[in-house]
């Protein structure tokens, strides 16, 4: 019995401590699950939150591609989304996108837009916006192309004024002629009577050996019938001198409402006309192709001026940036961009190069006059030559262009005490009088000829030469 009872003992010792292993064992699972299961959830609360910030609970049941539209595979919604972007900002700005945060680009497209929108405020179509970050490009663009419709209509009402008036300056003509005609023949019927009335002074004569008295009535007679018929040719002389007056003032009336009507062409056309346009453009080392080359007689150092390719060229002259040859192919020639960039407005392909002096195919003339900022006459006609260009001391009927800096200063005129002491003061206030009366004379001669006229600023600008010409050893 003793055996027995403790054999039992030993058995419920040994069960005890099997349960105990077991509790600590399951213990510590639970302690190690709960450990993990902590850090999974602490791990599923992050990433929930991450992928909040990427798209809301709503957005996810309302599916990705419900939202973005087709995600090709082994793509993400996210890079869908970014060159969905991109593709906007292309369509928006007509440029290269920039590898920038999506904040950015969206704020560079508005930035852009209104950079573009602003002159409109200020622009002969009379278009107002209430906030042109807030306004949309389609609205923009009806509201440009219904305004251009009302131009057009006004531009074909103008026309049809245009016709009445021209038919109306044609029935002038005409009505002149006629009376041009008709006074042709009084004068042709006054020569007649002025022979009648010779040979009437030749029956005078006849008649001066009658007798005193006849004579006398015979004069009295013709003298009364001469000046009755002068009466009649005086007023018949004054009432045309009157239609004929009428005549001209209706014609000056009717060329003055044409020329106002149709404007006189714009004499500077010529000098917004592209010389070439850029084919490749290196932003890294600051280094654009153009397509033409020594075919076209480009030459090493030959400056242009970079104009967008969307735009006309602005009056000014004044550029997006300025370019000098430094490599000259047969057809194709490499330059350096000489001036600092505007990231907003970066040199793109197709963009257009001028030269204000330079042409392929034809020599410009110019006339130079007057005092410059960068050096005197002699100096921009030696730029002038440089560039091709030939240059005439005086307006002809072959100059293309006049350039004209500040108007020359006239010395003071000396005194006979000044003369004493400067034997050449007076030759010297002559020839500044003689070189300001040449000057005033250029000018006048080149707006009654319509000829071009550029200060400095615009002569440089149109010929790419702005910024280098403020540095030192450009002249």
């Amino acid at each position: 019995m003793v055996a027995a009872k403790r054999q039992q003992t030993s058995t419920v010792l040994y069960t005890l401590i099997t349960f105990i292993a077991l509790f600590i064992i399951s213990t510590t699972f639970a302690v190690v699950f709960y450990v993990k299961y902590e850090e999974q959830r602490k791990v599923a609360v992050e990433a929930k939150a991450s992928l909040d910030s990427v798209a809301s609970e709503a957005q996810m049941r309302k599916g990705l591609m419900q939202i973005v539209g087709s995600i090709p595979p082994r793509t993400s919604g996210l890079q869908v989304m970014v060159e969905l972007l991109d593709k906007l900002v292309t369509t928006i700005t007509g440029g290269p996108v920039s590898d920038i945060s999506a904040e950015l680009k969206v704020e560079n497209v508005k930035n852009k837009v209104s950079d573009t929108l602003r002159p409109l405020y200020d622009s002969q179509l009379d278009i107002s916006f209430n906030d042109p970050n807030s306004t949309g490009l389609v609205r923009i663009i009806d509201l440009i192309r219904s305004r251009l419709e009302n131009i057009q209509s006004s531009l074909l009402d103008l026309q049809d004024r245009y016709t009445q008036l021209n038919n109306q300056y044609d029935d002038a003509i005409i009505t002149f002629s006629q009376t041009e005609q008709r006074l042709n023949s009084k004068v042709e019927q006054y020569k007649q009577l002025s022979d009648e009335t010779l040979a009437k002074y030749t029956d005078l004569e006849d008649l001066f050996r009658q007798t005193a008295e006849q004579q006398v009535q015979n004069l009295r007679n013709d003298l009364a019938s001469a000046r009755t018929g002068n009466e009649n040719l005086r007023d018949e002389l004054l009432k045309k001198d009157a239609e004929l007056e009428l005549t001209k003032q209706m014609m000056k009336r009717a060329q003055a409402e044409i020329e106002s009507i149709k404007p006189l062409p714009d004499s500077n056309a010529p000098a917004y006309v592209a010389d070439g346009k850029i084919i490749l453009v290196d932003t890294q080392t600051g280094i654009v192709h153009i397509n033409i080359g020594s075919n076209d007689k480009v030459y090493r150092g030959l400056t242009f001026a970079v104009y967008d390719k969307n735009l006309p060229i602005p009056k000014t002259g004044e550029g997006k940036a300025e370019i000098e040859v430094f490599d000259v192919g047969q057809t194709i020639s490499a330059a350096r961009i000489t001036t600092a960039i505007d990231p907003r407005n970066p040199i793109i392909q197709d963009d257009l190069i001028a030269n204000l002096i330079w042409a392929t195919k034809t020599v410009n003339t110019f006339v130079v006059a007057g005092d410059f900022e960068y050096g005197d006459e002699d100096k921009i006609k030696e730029l002038i030559g440089k560039w091709g260009g030939k240059v005439d001391q005086g307006i002809t009927i072959e100059t293309d262009y006049v350039v004209l800096g500040r108007p020359p200063r006239v010395e003071s005129r000396p005194s006979a005490e000044d003369m004493g002491i400067y034997p050449t003061a007076l030759e010297k206030y002559e020839k500044s009088k003689k070189r300001y009366e040449e000057y005033q004379k250029i000018m006048t001669q080149a707006q009654a000829l319509s000829i071009p006229i550029f200060n400095t600023d615009r002569f440089l600008y149109f010929t790419g030469y702005k910024e280098k010409a403020g540095r030192p050893g450009a002249f």
